[in-house]
Formats: C-alpha cells, sequence, structure tokens
C-alpha cells in the first residue's frame, strides 16, 4: 500500500515539474521577444543647471567624467553636470557609441581622432576637440574591441 502511495507521489511530483518547467520556458521566450524594444538606449540626456532642464543629445557628447555620485558630459565648449553615477550611465548609453576607457571616463567612438601610447601599457585618447583622455592598460581592450550586445 505505501509503495502505491508513493510511486502516485512521485509520479505527480513530476507532472508539476514538467508543467512548471513548460512554464519557465514560456517566460524565459516572452523575456527574450520583448528585450530588443526594452533595450533601447537614450539619444538624449536630460540635464538640469540653474533651475532649467533640457536635454542633450548623445552625438554631441565628447566624453564624459566621473565626479563622485555626478558625470560630467562634455559635448562641444559645454560641460554639464549629471546627478548620476559613471556606472549607472555606462549600462544606459549604446555600447557600440560610449566605451569606458578608464575607471573615471567613458569616449564617444565617434570623436576618437586618435589614441597615442603613453607609458608602462597606458594611452591617451585625442578626440576631435583636442581633448586628450586618458586610457588606462585595464580598459585598452574595451576600447579595441567590438561592441556586445
Amino acid at each position: 500500500m505505501h509503495a502505491r502511495d508513493y510511486r502516485r507521489d512521485v509520479r505527480e511530483h513530476r507532472l508539476r515539474a514538467a508543467e512548471l518547467e513548460a512554464r519557465l520556458q514560456d517566460l524565459h521566450a516572452t523575456a527574450r521577444a520583448e528585450e530588443p524594444a526594452a533595450r533601447r538606449h537614450p539619444e538624449r540626456l536630460l540635464v538640469a543647471e540653474d533651475g532649467r532642464s533640457f536635454f542633450v543629445r548623445t552625438a554631441d557628447v565628447e566624453w564624459i567624467e566621473a565626479a563622485r555620485n555626478y558625470v560630467r558630459l562634455h559635448a562641444g565648449e559645454r560641460v554639464h553636470t549629471v546627478r548620476t553615477t559613471l556606472a549607472t550611465l555606462e549600462v544606459r548609453l549604446d555600447p557600440e557609441r560610449f566605451r569606458r576607457i578608464s575607471r573615471s571616463a567613458l569616449v564617444n567612438l565617434d570623436r576618437v581622432r586618435e589614441v597615442q601610447p603613453w607609458f608602462h601599457g597606458d594611452a591617451v585618447v585625442i578626440l576631435e576637440s583636442g581633448a586628450r583622455v586618458t586610457l588606462s592598460r585595464r580598459y585598452r581592450r574595451n576600447l579595441l574591441a567590438p561592441a556586445t550586445p
């Protein structure tokens, strides 16, 4: 009698596990189908300065530097301060366009004019505006490698 109950419980457990596995696979498939739409990168960043708010196009940003819990967006002659961390902004921005080159800097790849070697494996990234930003050896592969989604 106990053996029959045990076999019945095992069969029921296997059926419930198979149903849960099928539901989990359906959820994963749905999440994968929705992912490209949810993974859009912003074309503009909201900047609040002097009591007013305005947008800065990401295409206009040459490079971004960290300043504790703020970042400074260098766009042409202007420098805008935004309250966010560099790591948070790096995740939001398009990896095809922006790459991390040191612990404290991201650059717009469209604005990079050249990369010159420096001491001990470091390098200097020269931007179209003439700005020079240090590329640390730790992030060298990140700059030169193709983007991964």
